[in-house]
């Protein structure tokens, strides 16, 4: 059996050389075993005689092995699976020959007739149909089920239980014969298809009876609920292998080579082990089913549709809108198992996800979902938008993610080196007609056609992020309303993941989700001027709050769980990742990018409320202490703090804010600077979260805290010294002094005690603590 799957993969590989059977070329050539000298293809002439050497494996019932297999009585599994990788070196052949009649895509996109076929297409289409691969079953076809030799087992049912056993190799061999088989399924309907009316008389007697009617109309349409099953069984398996996937992204890029590459050590083997292959095949298999499936003006949705009801339990339930779901995060998780030279796999699915029907689907999911959203959304969509969001959706993420990375242009060197080189005058290169059907692309066969280097594959868990941001990005080169169409359209289809809560965009960190609405408007305020856009980046945050207060909750269980010498492994690993580390997650010096945006919110946003609330975010207590510094700072110099929102109306809940006490004495120090700087009298008199957050901070650190008394006596003294400059600070520092003391028996007590700490703080100054008096006196009062 190896020595025959060696054979046919070979096989294979030169009918991949073949000439076009219809190209100009070929036409022109009286004989079909000439080809031309420096041309590296193979002779039609011998690749005939092979085509018919391999329709004897498609009969499967003189294969005993693979009879056993069909049967389910095989003993011997490992000895199936051989043959069953037998058989797909032989289906792969024969797309191989079939692909070079009618191609599966020309270079402008169209098929055209054939003005002939050779008389072994039919044959291989019939011998599919009659020998057992798949059972017939279709609710439309009554003739169908009083045929006897479309009943009983089939090869696919064999291979599904091969691929169930749960070995590796066993289900390699499987998926790469179900992929093998419907490719050529594919093949041979594109095939008949294109056949015109002056085909060949085999062609028209092999259309008679009922596999003829069968093959004329399409094996895919008649296979259809086969591959709704198949699609169905292999959806949990995507879903499985998650875990792989994670793994991986946990280790750095290295190279192209074993034991240098990607997730090398990681459990389960990594990028280069069998179970990331056999998780790319059956990626690749999804994708093939979820394309032919979703043929048609309504895409993926249409499978919808005609989908039987599920069992479950003995009930029948028809739940369309939970397996569009399933099926959009199946799609999601593909797109991240597909490695280098994979881009053809990526395209598949990029032009799956951004169908127009998905998008009306997550549109409507948006409105049905268990989101609990501001307001109800007031605006539409026209079918036109849909049309736009599909391709500018579809155009970004192609040119972001699948384009090779190039280096620095000659121009830009040349002025970072500040040498003047010779412009080198460009030509455009001669384009050469061709005519109808000729050979678009056929590159050599090469071990080095792949280029590891400078590529982007796999992507990062948080790719579908970087439409939001696509309006941040100045190395885009894009024009400003391109520029914001995507990001519009992003915002969408975020909003619209998040709505079907598909597995990988809940598995993107939240800190690269808050940046990336930050990004979409630091540079222009355009996205928050819609009222659509408004609407979606507002329930994002709202969101987002949410998802964060109960990151906050785990971290706060799992670090008093870790004082107690207690801490579960899920818990240390909440307490180290599942907070907003801008600097540690997105980049070193985040703090730019936060002076910048504060800079434009200070420019153009005149207190925007969505914007302010953005900003906000980066005086959370999750985020990291330099983070925060440098945002206040920036809100501070540019006298902008008044411009917050009030904290009830922030990101999350009030606590995150405020809890636990600010314990960094450089922030505690720029707290009241700002306040002894007159920054914060406007943020007191609009309730601005920015004094709020001040007072409860240096009020909890003076008074509860038992951090330096060095320190602590330095902001009391800058606190008392500023009042008696500034009268009207007077409310600022009642509120400071009575910061959460409650209304109870015991509240002088507390008022007295505080007061005694300040004193202290005064170190025996006379006019300080004369104004601590006169403070004291304003309070009793």
């Amino acid at each position: 059996s190896s020595i025959a799957t060696e054979s046919y993969l070979v096989l294979g590989a030169l009918a991949q050389r073949l000439p076009l059977l219809h190209s100009v070329e070929q036409l022109s050539k009286q004989d079909m075993g000439l080809s031309g000298i420096q041309v590296e293809t193979w002779s039609w002439s011998h690749a005939v005689p092979m085509v018919d050497l391999a329709l004897s494996w498609l009969c499967l019932n003189d294969i005993p092995y693979v009879c056993l297999l069909i049967s389910g009585q095989s003993k011997n599994i490992l000895e199936g699976s051989y043959f069953a990788l037998v058989i797909s070196s032989v289906l792969g052949m024969l797309d191989s020959i079939l692909e070079r009649i009618s191609p599966d895509s020309t270079h402008d996109g169209k098929s055209y007739c054939l003005p002939w076929i050779p008389d072994f297409v039919p044959k291989i289409g019939l011998g599919v149909i009659t020998n057992g691969f798949f059972n017939f079953l279709d609710d439309n076809a009554v003739e169908l089920e009083q045929h006897t030799s479309f009943h009983g087992s089939s090869l696919v049912q064999g291979l599904f239980h091969l691929r169930s056993q749960g070995n590796v190799d066993t289900s390699l061999c499987s998926i790469s014969c179900f992929q093998r088989l419907l490719q050529l399924s594919c093949s041979i309907d594109r095939v008949i298809q294109n056949a015109t009316t002056n085909c060949t008389e085999h062609l028209k007697e092999s259309k008679t009876g009922i596999a003829g009617r069968i093959l004329e109309q399409g094996i895919c349409n008649f296979w259809r609920n086969n591959l709704l099953d198949m699609l169905t069984s292999l959806l949990p398996m995507i879903s499985s292998q998650w875990s792989i996937l994670q793994n991986i992204e946990m280790f750095g890029r290295g190279g192209p080579a074993p034991g240098v590459g990607f997730g090398w050590g990681a459990y389960g083997g990594g990028f280069w082990s069998l179970n990331f292959l056999l998780a790319q095949l059956d990626s690749h298999f999804v994708l093939e089913l979820m394309k032919i499936l979703s043929t048609g003006p309504e895409g993926l949705v249409t499978v919808n549709k005609s989908v039987n009801p599920i069992v479950q339990e003995g009930n029948n339930v028809t739940d369309s809108v939970a397996i569009t779901s399933e099926r959009i995060s199946s799609v999601l998780s593909v797109s991240l198992m597909a490695g280098p030279g994979q881009i053809s796999t990526l395209e598949k699915a990029f032009d799956i996800l951004f169908h127009p029907s998905v998008l009306k689907f997550l549109k409507s999911s948006v409105l049905d979902s268990h989101m609990k959203l501001a307001k109800a959304f007031e605006w539409d969509i026209t079918e036109d938008e849909y049309l736009h969001f599909s391709s500018v959706l579809n155009s970004h993420f192609r040119s972001r993610w699948l384009v090779i990375k190039k280096k620095h242009s000659d121009e830009f060197t040349r002025n970072n080196n500040g040498t003047n080189v010779p412009k080198i005058p460009e030509t455009l290169e001669t384009i050469q007609e061709e005519t109808e059907l000729a050979e678009a692309v056929n590159p050599p066969c090469s071990v080095l056609a792949v280029e590891w280097a400078h590529q982007r594959l796999p992507l990062p868990v948080h790719w579908i992020l970087s439409a939001v941001c696509c309006i941040d990005d100045p190395k885009a080169n894009l024009s400003t309303s391109y520029a914001v169409d995507v990001s519009k359209a992003g915002l969408f289809f975020l909003l619209g993941l998040e709505a079907i809560s598909a597995a990988p965009c809940l598995h993107a960190p939240l800190v690269w989700k808050m940046h990336a609405l930050s990004a979409s408007i630091r540079s222009s305020m355009d996205l928050l001027l819609e009222d659509r856009s408004r609407d979606i980046f507002h329930a994002l945050q709202e969101l987002y709050g949410l998802h964060l207060d109960r990151l906050c909750q785990k971290y706060d269980s799992a670090h008093s769980v870790k004082k107690e010498g207690s801490a579960s492994v899920d818990e240390e690993k909440v307490t180290r990742t599942e907070v907003l580390r801008f600097q540690e997650k997105i980049h070193a010096n985040y703090t730019t990018f936060v002076e910048s945006l504060i800079e434009q919110f200070a420019a153009v946003s005149y207190g925007d409320a969505l914007f302010g609330r953005q900003v906000a975010i980066y005086l959370h207590r999750s985020v990291e202490p330099t983070i925060r510094l440098a945002a206040w700072n920036a809100l501070s110099n540019a006298y902008v703090l008044e411009l917050l929102p009030p904290l009830d109306k922030c990101v999350g809940d009030v606590q995150g804010y405020l809890e636990p006490l600010e314990d960094d004495e450089g922030i505690l120090e720029s707290y009241a600077k700002s306040w002894t700087s007159g920054a914060l009298d406007k943020a007191f008199q609009r309730d601005a979260m920015s004094f709020t957050v001040a007072r409860h901070h240096l009020s909890g650190f003076v008074f509860q805290c038992s951090g330096s008394g060095k320190v602590r006596n330095k902001l009391v003294k800058s606190l008392i010294r500023c009042y008696g400059q500034k009268r009207h600070h007077e409310d600022m520092l009642k509120g400071f002094v009575l910061q959460g003391i409650a209304q109870d028996s015991q509240r002088n007590d507390e008022v007295s005690r505080r007061f005694e700490i300040m004193k202290d703080a005064c170190e025996m100054n006379s006019s300080l603590l004369a104004e601590v008096r006169r403070l004291k006196t304003s309070i009793d009062r």
